[in-house]
């Protein structure tokens, strides 16, 4: 059902309920006299309280509409939604379940780069190209390189090499006999000028010496590793941007990985297709994304980059807790569940010599499955490839598998039905309604007191349920944001402040 929709049925049921209360008074005792046990009958009936239900009810349902449609641009519920989620990844971190195939990090850390003996700013391409072709040898299922390539000088360090290398890659008969011996790599593509919003303006992309080579190759590709700029919550599916003063849609290296082990990978081209730019003219370089939504593998996925669907679900963190300090994690490293591996992060260091050099063991380590090289060298002293993110402090190459690790783990978040919340809300003001209703009969103001307090109480039990609720929830991706009720609440609050527009509304 549509948003359209759902506010459209809101704000019927808004006016239903006003219609009835307001202008049937009668019909609407004798209905609540019927459902009534003896004992309540005189509460509920009274006309004073069915008229203050009924005004709470469309204020109330009112504002849900309201919060609905403009959630995602109210600072308010936005930074408390943000919070809120950032809250229960780090409650949920290092919760993981199975994941077939497994990742394996082969790290570029401080001690493979001080062997090396290179300027901190540079990956040598003659040893990256042992890394490659290490997980080649090793059968990797897909091989991720998050290193960027982008330059186009071809006289830096074994850049000849490793363009010699992936020319040839894919061409032999080996690869046409057996596919799996020539595992798909998909190579990092970075833009000179990023976007924090998909739909304003595209990317520029940087375009090195291996353009031609991977755009021609049956085995390689691009993939865009943008990620939102606050604390890197939104991962950015794809990338609309301009290549040669040429638009395309660059799928991120998630999604096509996503695709690579779901084995439908074709169907990314005719997906992105409508989310190209309108044109890559200087001076014209907007974008108009008209599609709400597009399918890809099954998964459909909005086009609005401010709704709950765009977050990543972290689950696995970089950082270990060593005392009351949290640093990256002793190599080789291991998380697994129930004895099954999730991930392993070794250092590059050996896996760069050579692949003949590798021992077997170390090699099968590799097989089948989802092997990223990355770089997290220059930590602590340098960011480097490290940005912050809800859990912590983590390296490129791992935000990336945690994005892939979402998208086949199916905990993309998803937000709590419309129904539910129209359900929610309607409870909630209705329990706030007789909290705060006084005109029942003559009471003592010690029961008063105790009447107000025991309301309050009431308040903060329900917040403390639905906060319950909430953490349930997510720990499967369902996101029930605890923002809404609350600025119900404090809006109901607010109102009843109010006594010249309590007079206008109740007759008070």
């Amino acid at each position: 059902m549509s948003l359209k929709s759902i506010v459209v049925i809101l704000l019927t049921l808004a006016i239903l309920l006003a219609l009835l209360f307001k202008f049937l008074p009668d019909l609407t005792e004798w209905i609540v006299s019927k459902l009534s046990h003896s004992c309540y009958k005189k509460f509920w009936t009274t006309k004073s309280f069915l008229r203050r239900l009924s005004i709470n009810e469309f204020v109330g349902l009112v504002v849900l509409c309201l919060i609905i449609i403009f959630s995602s641009v109210i600072p308010k519920i936005v930074t408390i939604e943000d919070y809120s989620m950032d809250y229960l990844m780090d409650f949920y971190s290092g919760v993981i379940s199975s994941q077939q195939p497994s990742f394996v990090l082969l790290d570029i850390d401080n001690k493979t780069h001080k062997y090396w003996n290179e300027s901190p700013y540079y990956t040598p391409r003659d040893r990256l190209r042992n890394l490659i072709d290490t997980a080649v040898q090793a059968k990797a299922r897909l091989i991720i390189v998050d290193i960027d390539l982008s330059q186009s000088n071809i006289t830096q360090t074994g850049a000849e090499e490793l363009k010699k290398y992936l020319v040839e890659y894919g061409k032999s008969q080996i690869c046409k006999e057996n596919q799996s011996a020539c595992p798909p790599i998909i190579f990092a593509r970075l833009s000179s000028n990023f976007n924090k919003a998909i739909g304003t303006m595209p990317s520029i992309t940087r375009v090195g010496f291996l353009e031609e080579i991977i755009n021609n190759s049956t085995y390689m590709q691009w993939g865009s590793v943008e990620f939102s700029t606050d604390f890197g919550r939104r991962w950015r599916l794809w990338e609309p941007s301009c290549t040669n003063q040429q638009a395309e849609t660059i799928p991120s290296i998630a999604l096509l990985a996503f695709a690579e082990i779901r084995e439908c990978v074709k169907e990314i081209p005719n997906a992105l297709q409508a989310l190209k730019p309108q044109n890559c003219k200087k001076g014209e370089e907007y974008v108009s994304i008209n599609k709400p939504t597009i399918n890809v593998c099954g998964l459909t996925i909005s086009t609005d980059m401010n709704r709950v669907e765009q977050r990543i679900m972290y689950r696995i963190p970089w950082l270990v807790a060593e005392g009351d300090d949290k640093k990256p994690p002793e190599l080789p490293f291991v998380q697994d569940y129930k004895g099954v591996s999730v991930l392993k992060i070794f250092s590059a260091q050996n896996f760069a010599e050579s692949p003949h050099k590798v021992s077997s063991k170390e090699l099968k380590e590799l097989t089948n499955n989802i092997v990223v090289i990355g770089a997290s060298y220059g930590y602590p002293n340098t960011t480097g490839d490290v940005h912050e993110t809800p859990i912590g402090d983590m390296v490129g190459a791992l935000q990336i598998i945690n994005a892939i690790y979402t998208l086949l783990q199916d905990i993309t978040i998803k937000p709590l039905s419309y129904v539910w919340w129209l359900v929610v809300t309607s409870i909630v003001i209705f329990i706030m309604t007789i909290f705060s209703y006084n005109s029942f009969e003559k009471r003592s103001s010690v029961i008063n007191f105790v009447w107000k307090a025991f309301g309050r109480l009431v308040f903060i039990v329900i917040i403390g349920m639905l906060l319950y609720y909430t953490i349930i929830l997510f720990e499967n991706g369902t996101w029930f944001n605890i923002a809404i009720p609350v600025c119900i609440i404090q809006f109901y609050q607010w109102l009843s402040k109010k006594t010249w527009l309590r007079g206008i509304l109740l007759n008070d």
